[in-house]
């Protein structure tokens, strides 16, 4: 019965050491997620850059997008 009860004990301190190692170790944009956070599109947009998801014309061109974007709202 002991050995049961610190089996149990062993597994559930796992559990929450690789819950807390798995937050420590977060991604900012998935902390910022999490936390009902928007982020700005410029950011978003370095991050899918530096994951590889677009390229660098496309990353240029949605560059450029988001910063006339950002004068036009400025008037």
């Amino acid at each position: 019965m002991m050995m049961v009860f610190g089996g149990l004990v062993v597994v559930l301190a796992a559990v929450v050491w690789q819950m807390i190692n798995n937050n420590a170790n977060a991604v900012p944009e998935q902390k910022e997620k999490r936390k009902g956070v928007p982020q700005a599109a410029r950011d978003i947009l370095d991050i899918r850059f530096a994951k590889g998801e677009i390229s660098r014309d496309e990353y240029m061109t949605l560059l450029e997008d988001i910063e006339d974007d950002k004068q036009f709202r400025q008037g």
